[in-house]
């Protein structure tokens, strides 16, 4: 649900805004495993529902609501996420009450306000967007051709399953809660990869059982982390046709 309670509920649009990207070599206390087992995506990502929740559950989730809020050096910076499993979801970034970043869909029809300028989602974009919106978006991994299992990885003395559920983004689930506790992001920039990595912790469970994360770390391994912590969460409530426009 990360990737969707990430991307946390919140996407790779607020990567892009929020986190300083950072060398390679910044993960290199980890690990990969050349012991070829028998774990699959499938098998991954259903142990993570399962932990989450159960798949009953997350399936019945119509809307999700996601609020979260970092403070530093005085200024507050707030994330606001809203999905629901009709293609519709708003996301939107705000320093102090202003609007940095906002991106809406609403059917197959969406847009991204950037720099106060309104710009429409087409093509590629308007895809990855209508594909975003679902509100637990790792239930559609298990049959996801385009996922892949990487292995296992050691960091800090803790094993994880790592997923690459595209080229660039990667998801690692601990063996032994099968939480999602972090994913990682990959960038080339003037001609150089660098990696940006988001951690997750503090679950706890909401009214309808099922388990989120309430910390949500950004720019983990970078110069200047960005700590959230989540001041409001909901499913199937709070959310109106309204809140898409």
């Amino acid at each position: 649900m990360n990737n969707t309670i990430s991307r946390l509920f919140i996407g790779t649009f607020f990567v892009c805004c929020l986190a300083s990207f950072i060398p390679t070599h910044g993960v290199s206390k980890s690990q990969l495993t050349s012991q070829k087992d028998t774990v699959t995506v499938k098998g991954v990502i259903e142990a993570y529902i399962k932990a989450l929740g159960g798949k009953k559950k997350i399936r019945n989730i119509n809307t999700m609501l996601y609020v979260a809020e970092a403070k530093a050096d005085g200024a507050v910076l707030k994330i606001k996420a809203i999905r629901s499993n009709s293609n519709k979801l708003v996301q939107e970034v705000t320093l102090n009450g202003n609007i940095l970043e906002k991106k809406v869909l609403n059917g197959n029809q969406g847009y991204t306000i950037e720099d106060g300028k309104r710009i429409p989602l087409t093509g590629e974009k308007l895809q990855e967007t209508i594909k975003e919106s679902i509100p637990v978006e790792e239930l559609e991994m298990i049959n996801d051709d385009s996922a892949s299992y990487k292995g296992k990885k050691t960091i800090d003395g803790h094993e994880y399953y790592v997923v690459a559920y595209n080229e660039t983004i990667d998801g690692y689930f601990d063996t032994t809660t099968h939480l999602l506790m972090m994913n990682t992001f990959t960038s080339e920039q003037d001609g150089q990869t660098s990696i940006s990595k988001n951690v997750y912790g503090d679950y706890k469970q909401v009214k309808n059982g099922i388990l989120v994360p309430y910390l949500l770390t950004i720019n983990a391994d970078g110069p200047r982390p960005i700590n959230f912590k989540v001041t409001e969460i909901k499913f199937d409530e709070g959310v109106t046709d309204a809140d898409f426009e």
